[in-house]
């Protein structure tokens, strides 16, 4: 060749990027051209003099390898734009996924905001029920607590006035359901008690009458436990309405207890029924505990519920006559939490109220 040799050809051929075979020919027995030939790139070789059917031969299978090398390049090509199609694709619908995760976690990071200000909106409600002072009532000391659940039930008590107001009322509520909707319940309870006691002497009928009321005023699906007890001081007297509360009050009287055994169906679930107070003669010495079911309920790691325990009972008969019944309430509010301490969360209102004779 004029310019390069077929060797150095096959050198340049294998720069290009082309779908090509070359076949060498060389003189017979030029075997160290031709190997170095084949390793540059070539497929095949004729060797001097020519066989022309031979190198028919050689031509046509050289073609063959040509055209399976296309189309195997012509297919690794769609391969490779199918693939990059289905990674474009799958991109997308990653990116759409992503945003659609963004959004969605950005309406449960509002969700939860909404929560958190509706469930402080919810303590707050409750927590402004409560009463401030606990009324002074001659020879009888009277102390209350309520500590919310995490998510805020229903439970309230209230320091009432009756008609004849030489006689005081105590209310001890519990509103089924939890959060803001038990909260506005139980203001709408609370309010209802506040203006039927101011009408009535009797704790009975003041019952009779809320009951009516809520049955007006809650949902089918919603009722209230309460308990009244009517506190005469003049008469040395108490009497206790109970309205579907299974948390019984407790007497404390001379080292036993027992339970006052008040029943009455829960308020606003039936109208027009009727009330069955129960009244005691109150001694020197008596403590007479009012609560709801947050503080019978609770269960230790066992499963075991506090009232089951035996605890409460204890509790109670070591409390000593002299100490304030604010320290009384505390002790018992305490051992409580102490025994439900492995529970994650307090799941229910706990209210307790202590009414001591001096």
């Amino acid at each position: 060749m004029p310019e390069m040799d077929g060797l150095t050809l096959l050198l340049e051929l294998l720069s290009l990027d082309l779908v090509l075979r070359s076949v060498v020919v060389s003189a017979y027995g030029d075997m160290q051209n031709i190997r170095t030939a084949m390793n540059r790139g070539a497929i095949d070789f004729i060797t001097k003099p020519i066989d022309f059917q031979d190198l028919e031969v050689t031509i046509a299978k050289t073609l063959e390898d040509v055209l399976q090398l296309k189309t195997a390049l012509e297919r690794e090509k769609q391969a490779r734009e199918a693939l990059e199609q289905l990674n474009n694709q799958l991109e997308e619908r990653i990116s759409e996924r992503t945003r659609e995760l963004e959004e969605a976690n950005a309406k449960l990071a509002e969700s939860k905001r909404e929560a958190r200000y509706e469930l402080e909106e919810a303590y707050q409600m409750q927590v402004g029920l409560l009463p401030e002072t606990a009324p002074e009532l001659p020879g009888i000391q009277v102390f209350g607590q309520s500590i919310p659940a995490k998510d805020v039930g229903g439970d309230f008590f209230d320091y009432l006035s009756c008609l004849d107001e030489t006689k005081s009322l105590i209310a001890v509520a519990d509103i089924s359901g939890k959060g803001m909707y038990a909260a506005m319940n139980a203001v709408m309870a609370s309010g209802i008690l506040q203006l039927t006691s101011k009408q009535h002497n009797n704790a009975a009928t003041i019952m009779d009458e809320v009951n009516d009321a809520l049955c007006q005023s809650l949902k089918s699906d919603m009722n209230a436990t309460i308990i009244l007890a009517e506190i005469d001081p003049a008469d040395r007297t108490m009497t206790i309405v109970n309205a579907g509360q299974h948390a019984y009050p407790l007497l404390c009287r001379n080292g036993q207890i027992e339970p006052i055994a008040a029943k009455g169906m829960a308020v606003g679930m039936i109208p027009s029924i009727s009330y069955t107070p129960v009244t005691l003669d109150l001694q020197v010495g008596d403590l007479i505990f009012l609560m709801t079911d947050g503080i019978t309920e609770p269960r230790n790691a066992e499963g075991m519920m506090y009232q089951e325990s035996g605890r409460l009972a204890e509790v109670i008969s070591n409390l000593q006559a002299d100490d304030s019944a604010e320290n009384m309430v505390d002790k018992v509010i305490n051992d409580v939490l102490h025994f439900s301490q492995d529970q994650d969360i307090q799941d229910d209102d706990i209210t307790l109220i202590l009414i001591h004779i001096m």
